[in-house]
């Protein structure tokens, strides 16, 4: 049905098509509001089959689907379908996801109220797509194709805001590739979602002049499963300027003039993501200009078992403006088991001033388990950071892969006046050879922030070469102060691994992200003085493993006639039973005066490994 056949003369390997999802030269052409309600489940099985798409669009669009097949004259005869993608290697697509010129032509709010959950089986087979649109666009399905050429938003000046979206659905999974389970979207400049065979060569297109701005976004769903690879359980965007999401090369804006709105998502359930490279949860706001806020909440557990897959990411992104702050609750436990996979992506980065930094709890345990994996990474890069970030966990958190880190919470900029502030609930175990439990840094050229960081449990090294807790401080201008607080013992049990590794330098410049400015610090910003103080208190040491340190506390730099402090308290016993273990190292090297450098043990001292201390 609706198929179109092409003949191609003799000797003809190739064939090329061109589309537009939009209108020409439209006017005022504006989406009107959509209110859906359903009831019941939605489960698709086929290749390219699709639970629902509800859309309204200003400037004209909507969907297209593309699915490039050979035939001979005997097959078509019989009406027997054509095995897909027998004309890969001679078919190529170029089209425009969005309208060209035209102005006042905005998409409509739209509301979406479904009880019952949505399923699909087969490759390339969305879910639910919802979308409004200003300036033209929607949804494009090209399969078959080996080239596809693709311009991401309205062209020639083409313009219209998307409306609000709210989305309410039950739970939702696709089993296959490319198969995204929940999209919901608001963009203003055109565009949408693209979706095309896996081993297809996609080039994508985000210049020429659009504007619109993308709208409010709230959705509430079920638990969300991603079987397949390159696929997206829940994507909820508001994008300004055009832009959408094209398969994983493109998840964003293009760019063009405009702002976005603030983006909430509420999953009553698990997220569970299982498909190579596959995203779990994914919310984002972004634009040339202001952008909003990112709010998620998951009220089960986070599961990662793909091989580099992600579970939950909140993505607040502008070129020109602030970023808005992200907010991410997990009432349960966060656990990245696959290869290089990560739990929770959290990190903002801006050229601009950061004044909203992420807010992360874990009501569970935060787990890497899978070789080279990491739990969650969180924190900010910028030109000026000046709040506080903070990530608490009720539970532990546990690096047992290979080279895996629990947790990467780093601050790193020109200038820092934000604190990082890390509290868990019960222990911080690194137990995988080479691994990093948990890592908390900050990076700055002028720094009067502090790392602050209190666990309720004890902190346990027992992989070969690992670390439970590393926190590190540099700056060349340094006013903050290194506090930990570990409730229970300290111990490295591993060979060559540390419990607890702490250091504070003055003496280098700020390992500053390529997002921040290299400009120079001006006079008036600078601090005459470096007085940073190190304060550590601990319920006990063990040093077990061969070369294992229990404690281990550099404080390097200083400038002469500066006074800082050093001071390590441990409220139990201090022990190193390994071959040439450690207990405690304090390392002390500054120009300056240290006014106070201070270790207190109230427990006994034993050392009773050969060569230890």
């Amino acid at each position: 049905s609706n198929r179109t056949q092409v003949a191609l003369a003799a000797g003809n390997q190739r064939l090329d098509l061109v589309m537009q999802l939009g209108g020409k030269d439209v006017e005022d052409s504006t989406g009107g509001s959509v209110n859906a309600d359903r009831i019941g489940a939605i489960q698709a099985e086929g290749r390219a089959s699709q639970g629902g798409v509800t859309q309204s669009i200003g400037g004209g669009g909507g969907f297209a689907s593309v699915d490039v097949t050979t035939t001979t004259p005997d097959s078509a005869q019989s009406r027997v379908r054509p095995t897909a993608n027998t004309l890969a290697s001679q078919a190529s697509m170029e089209f425009v996801l969005g309208a060209e010129g035209g102005e006042g032509n905005d998409g409509g709010a739209v509301d979406y109220d479904g009880e019952g959950s949505v399923s699909t089986l087969g490759d390339y087979s969305p879910g639910l797509v919802i979308q409004s649109i200003g300036a033209g666009g929607g949804e494009v399905v090209a399969l078959g194709l080996t080239e596809v050429s693709i311009t991401m938003g309205g062209t020639d000046g083409a313009e219209g805001d998307g409306g609000k979206v709210a989305a309410i659905n039950g739970a939702v999974s696709t089993n296959g590739i490319r198969s995204h389970g929940l999209v919901v979207q608001s963009i203003g400049g055109g565009g949408g979602v693209v979706i095309t065979d896996q081993d297809a060569t996609v080039t994508l297109e985000t210049s020429g002049t659009r504007s619109g701005n993308g709208g409010e976004v709230d959705v509430a769903s079920g638990s969300v499963l991603t079987g397949g690879s390159d696929s997206i359980g829940l994507l909820a965007q508001s994008i300004g300027g055009g832009g959408g999401v094209v398969n994983r090369e493109l998840v964003g804006s293009s760019f063009g003039d405009g702002s976005a709105d603030d983006v909430a998502v509420m999953v009553a359930g698990d997220v569970v993501t299982a498909g190579e490279t596959s995203i779990g949860v994914y919310a984002q706001s972004e634009a040339r200009s202001a952008v909003g806020d990112i709010d998620i909440t998951i009220q089960g557990h986070v599961y990662v078992s793909g091989e580099r897959a992600l579970g939950v990411k909140g993505d607040t992104s502008s070129l020109e403006s602030e970023v808005g702050s992200i907010a991410i609750a997990v009432s349960g436990s966060v656990e990245a088991a696959g290869d290089v996979s990560q739990g929770i992506d959290g990190f903002v980065a801006s050229s601009q001033q950061v004044t909203k930094t992420p807010q992360i709890s874990i009501g569970g345990s935060l787990i890497a388990s899978g070789e080279r994996a990491l739990g969650a990474r969180a924190g900010a890069a910028a030109e000026v950071i000046t709040q506080d970030s903070f990530f608490g966990v009720d539970g532990s958190i546990a690096a047992t892969g290979l080279q895996a880190r629990g947790l990467s919470l780093t601050f790193d900029g020109r200038v820092v006046r934000g604190d990082l502030l890390l509290q868990v609930g019960q222990s911080i175990l690194a137990s995988g050879s080479q691994s990093v439990a948990a890592e908390v840094g900050l990076f700055a050229s002028d720094s009067a922030a502090a790392i602050n960081i209190g666990v309720d449990g004890s902190v346990r090294a027992s992989g070969e070469g690992a670390v439970g807790l590393l926190s590190r401080l540099e700056s060349s201008n340094l006013t903050g102060a290194l506090e930990a607080k570990v409730a229970g013992i300290v111990e490295a049990s591993g060979t060559s691994s540390t419990g607890l590794k702490l250091s504070v330098d003055t003496n280098s410049a700020s390992v500053v992200s390529e997002a921040a400015s290299s400009e120079s610090r001006s006079e008036t910003e600078a601090t005459q003085l470096t007085t940073p103080s190190v304060d550590i208190s601990i319920g006990g040491v063990s040093a077990s493993g061969t070369q294992s340190v229990g404690v281990d506390l550099s404080r390097l730099g200083g400038v002469e006639g500066a006074g800082d402090s050093v001071s390590v308290s441990v409220v139990g016993s201090v022990s190193a039973s390994g071959s040439h273990a450690k207990g405690v190292t304090i390392n002390v090297q500054s120009e300056g005066e240290v006014s106070r450098a201070n270790l207190v043990i109230a427990g006994g001292i034993s050392a009773s490994g050969f060569g230890s201390a």
